[in-house]
């Protein structure tokens, strides 16, 4: 049997996907040790066999997050992206990187699995030469030949003019790459006695022996090639069953009128209340109920008409009842909604939920609005093209059927102890 160390960073995205995958590792006898921010530990602990408090809580009640973290919401597109980086990932990768060298004696694990974020990843991984995976859900980062651009939430086109145009994307993005972040990193590297390295944001992280992608290869744009050992393992979060007692609230919906889900994820951000209110006077003026979940720390407005508002509501209780979801994006709540067969309108609030919402635009089963600038006319007439759409209903429920052969806790499992067993790169055949 082996022992498996996993590191992600703090939060439900990074985290809950790698679940199945570390339970079913404890399934087939193996030691699974899971270290990331403290405030997740009774979600990660009953699934591994060692639990680990590392970098500091990331929740929102926290009161270790850094100062700077109260920026975060205000910025948004590159500059938010590069204040992350610097002032949060970086540091926290930094203080990770230094606090698992300090575990690994006493827990010798033999194969490490660090999340796509986890700037902790190369650092720990060349000083103690063991073999690693990368885990990502967002396989649009990965390079390859004839890859789409990235980060930029551009529409796919099989133009092949525009096409040549575009795959000047990637050399000028690795440019960027290591003009902003790499002396930054490189320090951190230099304070380790480590060696410089290039274009940190898109190759620290990656391993040379193995890439589980947790999303189903059908979300992903067409490409000529793929690094040899990526593999699409499919999404870490899938239906669910549901837990606890169906609210009175729900069971008092009537029937009569189709029901719309809609929520913001988990984290607060500035932008929410704004979106919330002309949401609820869009919902207004549609004949349906609509329930939206908004996540801890806002204050709710009161409900009103045919539209409730709750700071979290189970996704396994409601989903199956929903006609359709309205979404954020992010890609738990997009594979989670695919799986259930629900059309959806995504309104990106962050970068990389912009990605995933035009993902959703090109399979058919969805479309998307800002949520920053579209106004209620404009937001009702979307859900009601969502709602009424048959098409979009009917190739949400094919992507749902396709999204039934992946296991990714069976699948990341093996791969993982094929890793553990040759510690050579796992290829895919």
């Amino acid at each position: 049997m082996a022992r498996f160390f996993f590191s992600a960073v703090g939060a439900g995205g990074h985290v809950n996907p790698l679940l199945p995958i570390a339970a079913e590792l404890v399934r087939r006898g193996h030691t699974v040790g899971f270290g990331t921010s403290r405030h997740l530990e009774r979600k990660v602990a009953p699934n591994v066999t060692h639990f680990f408090r590392l970098g500091v809580d990331l929740s929102e009640e926290s009161t270790e997050k850094p100062r700077e973290w109260a920026k975060f919401n205000d910025l948004r597109g590159s500059r938010r992206l590069t204040f992350a980086l610097r002032n949060v990932l970086f540091p926290l990768g930094e203080r990770t990187a230094g606090e698992i060298l300090e575990i690994v004696p006493s827990f010798k694990p033999d194969v490490f699995v660090f999340d796509f974020m986890t700037f902790a990843a190369s650092i720990v991984a060349e000083i103690t030469g063991l073999p690693w995976a990368t885990t990502t859900p967002v396989p649009g980062a990965l390079q390859s030949r004839g890859a789409h651009p990235f980060g930029l939430a551009l529409p796919y086109s099989d133009n092949r003019l525009r096409r040549s145009v575009l795959s000047l994307f990637w050399p000028l993005a690795n440019m960027n790459s290591s003009l902003r972040y790499d002396r930054q990193f490189n320090r951190i590297r230099s304070g380790f006695g480590l060696p410089p390295v290039r274009n940190v944001f898109f190759n620290a992280n990656l391993s040379r022996f193995l890439t589980l992608v947790l999303a189903p290869a059908e979300i992903e744009y067409p490409r000529r090639s793929w690094p040899p050992t990526v593999h699409f393992v499919g999404p870490g979060m899938k239906k669910g069953s549901a837990s606890g007692d169906e609210p009175e609230w729900l069971k008092e919906l009537p029937s009569s009128r189709p029901l719309i889900y809609a929520t913001v994820g988990t984290s607060p951000n500035r932008g929410h209340t704004s979106y919330l209110d002309r949401l609820r006077r869009a919902i207004g003026g549609v004949d349906a109920h609509c329930v939206a979940s908004c996540g801890t720390g806002m204050e709710l407005p009161e409900s009103s008409g045919n539209f409730r508002l709750e700071s979290w509501v189970s996704h396994p209780l409601i989903m199956p009842r929903a006609r359709m979801v309205i979404h954020q994006g992010g890609s738990s709540t997009l594979f989670e909604t695919l799986a259930y067969g629900k059309p959806a309108l995504a309104t990106p609030f962050e970068d990389g939920h912009d990605e995933n919402a035009e993902r959703l635009r090109w399979t058919g089963a969805g479309t998307v609005v800002n949520p920053y600038k579209v106004s209620v006319p404009r937001l009702r007439e979307s859900i009601r093209a969502v709602l009424e759409s048959r098409t979009m209903r009917e190739r949400a429920m094919a992507f749902g059927r396709r999204l039934e052969k992946y296991d990714a806790g069976r699948t990341g499992a093996t791969l993982l102890e094929q890793l553990a067993r040759t510690g050579e790169p796992v290829l895919r055949q």
